[in-house]
This record gives structure tokens, C-alpha cells and sequence, in this order.
């Protein structure tokens, strides 16, 4: 039976001690078993409950968005608090599991040699990925492919699943499409397989354009950005100007290859020993890594804080 909580933002962390999961479609907290805790009570509203194990769900603003063509992209991403955005993320899924639940809590006790998120103010749960990409073969991708199948991603541990139906909309830019994810871990506990509820936006637009149309133009907060597979890093206008963005967008975090990131810490050094005016530039601070062929065959990726 599934019980339905009313756990705010403040208390979720004690609130998952005691079992309370996450619903990242229907946005509330849950607890799913025969009987409920005593821990948990005080988070529980009768009047909220419905007659069957699953309760009953009204579309949310972001669903309901996902209807109007004309609705402004700040709009449709309104109720979502903490965005991750991935340009040209392709067919790389990974992000979706390196910043869940599932790898907080199952992939920490394989990866010993680094304790991911030391600090609990970094660990980093996105309910929203937005993905983009300029490449128009991807419709094929949308039609079909990757998304005929639920399974977006699986490994010996995981399964990375749309768990619900694919919505068609438009933005200033493109087209997507808005689905629920679902992050599955085969190896929690080794008793009861965790699952960890998302939202992903595909869109099909070119990187700069989203960026201006739809996001600075709009002013939307974009907590996370990661970056795997640009080659462009080198270029130091290329450097300026995402180093700008993160600055623009009131980005905390940035995710990418250990070169990408010492290229921008490198450029914040050479602004500051050439004396220039530091305002609308940012600096990265690292605090976790990934080493070379977990995600990227090309390079560690690295977690930094943006400062």
C-alpha cells in the first residue's frame, strides 16, 4: 500500500530515513509498505489518501504545459526547483544516473575510493533534466529507438527506465518531448530494488539558441549543467563565453571532463593576474571525481561547485 506524505522540502532528509520516497512524477513524498511507521505519522493526512494502493493524480503544471504550444518555457518549468541541463547529451543517459538516489546510496559501496557528495549540502537530486541536442537525426531517437524501448540505459546494476508517456511540446527553440524516468537499482540492499523518480526534457534545438531563447531571455535558474562531450573547450572564447553562462544562469554546479574544468579555472587565473574586472566570472571548485572510463572513455569527470 502506498501512503501518501506531506513532507516539506526541509524535513525530506529525515523523512527518508524512515523509508519516505520521492515521486518525481506525481511530486509528493511516499511510503510504500503494509503499515506505516511511527516516525512517519506525523507526515501523514488521511484526507489526502485514496481508497487504492495508488493515489489518485491530477495533472500537474508541467503536464498540463506540455499541452500548450504557446505556454513560455519558464512557465512550463516553473514547479521544478532544481534543473540539470545537458547540451548535445546525444544518447548519454549516465547523468540521470550519477546525480540520482540510486547512486548515492548503491554505487557509493562498489566506488570506495572516492565517498561521493562528502558534504550533504553537495549532493545533487534533479527533478528536471533537460537534454538538447541540434542533430535532427535525433527525431529518430524520440520516435523510436531508444524511447520505443522503456530502457534508456541498463547495466549489471541499474536500469534507467521511461516510466510513463512521452508528451510532444514546443519551446522558442524546438520541439521536445516531457516523460517521466525512472532510475532502478537491481542491487540496493540486496533485498528490495530502490527506484528513483525524474523528469527529462528532450529537446531538439541548437545549444545557443535554447540557451538565449529560452533560458537567459526567460530567466530561468539552471542549478546543474553538464558538459561531456563538447571538444570545443580549448578555444578560449569558447571558455569566456561558457564561464559567462554558468555566471548568467545561476548555475551551482558544473559537470564535465577534467580538462573542460581546469580550462575554465585557468581562465578565472588569467583574468585575475591580468587584472580584469571579475564580475559576471566565475571560478569552479572540485569536490568529487569520477575516473577515466566510467563515464567518459576520454577523460575523469570531475564535480565542481561554481563560485
Amino acid at each position: 500500500m502506498r501512503f501518501r506524505l506531506t513532507t516539506t522540502y526541509e524535513e525530506k532528509e529525515e523523512a527518508k530515513r524512515y523509508g519516505a520516497r520521492w515521486d518525481g512524477e506525481g511530486r509528493y513524498w511516499y511510503f510504500e509498505g503494509d503499515s506505516l511507521p511511527e516516525e512517519l505519522m506525523r507526515w501523514y493526512d488521511p484526507t489526502q489518501q485514496t481508497t487504492g494502493d495508488e493515489p489518485e493524480r491530477t495533472p500537474d503544471a508541467a503536464t498540463q504545459a506540455a499541452h500548450n504550444p504557446s505556454m513560455s518555457f519558464d512557465k512550463r518549468v516553473k514547479d521544478y526547483h532544481h534543473i540539470c541541463w545537458y547540451p548535445s547529451a546525444g544518447e548519454d543517459f549516465h547523468g540521470m544516473l550519477y546525480l540520482s538516489e540510486t547512486f548515492y546510496s548503491d554505487y557509493s559501496k562498489e566506488f570506495k575510493y572516492c565517498d561521493p557528495y562528502p558534504e550533504e549540502a553537495y549532493r545533487i537530486l534533479p527533478d528536471l533534466f533537460i537534454f538538447t541536442d541540434h542533430d535532427e537525426k535525433k527525431e529518430d531517437l524520440l520516435k523510436g529507438g531508444k524511447f520505443e524501448s522503456p530502457i534508456l540505459h541498463t547495466d549489471r546494476r541499474t536500469d534507467i527506465l521511461v516510466a510513463g508517456e512521452r508528451k510532444k511540446f514546443m519551446t522558442e527553440a524546438g520541439y521536445g518531448y516531457l516523460m517521466p524516468i525512472t532510475v532502478s537499482s537491481k542491487f540496493f540492499c540486496r533485498t528490495k530494488p530502490l527506484k528513483w523518480n525524474t523528469m527529462l526534457m528532450y529537446i531538439i534545438a541548437d545549444n545557443d539558441e535554447f540557451y538565449e531563447k529560452c533560458l537567459e531571455n526567460n530567466g530561468v535558474t539552471v542549478e546543474t549543467i553538464i558538459e561531456i562531450r563538447s571538444m570545443e573547450f580549448k578555444c578560449f572564447e569558447y571558455l569566456k563565453k561558457r564561464n559567462r553562462m554558468l555566471k548568467r544562469l545561476g548555475t551551482s554546479y558544473f559537470i564535465a571532463e577534467d580538462d573542460y574544468c581546469h580550462g575554465l579555472i585557468n581562465y578565472h587565473r588569467e583574468m585575475l593576474e591580468q587584472g580584469e574586472n571579475l564580475e559576471g566570472i566565475v571560478n569552479l571548485d572540485e569536490f568529487y571525481r569520477l575516473r577515466m572510463n566510467t563515464w567518459s572513455d576520454r577523460d575523469g569527470v570531475m564535480w565542481c561547485k561554481v563560485q
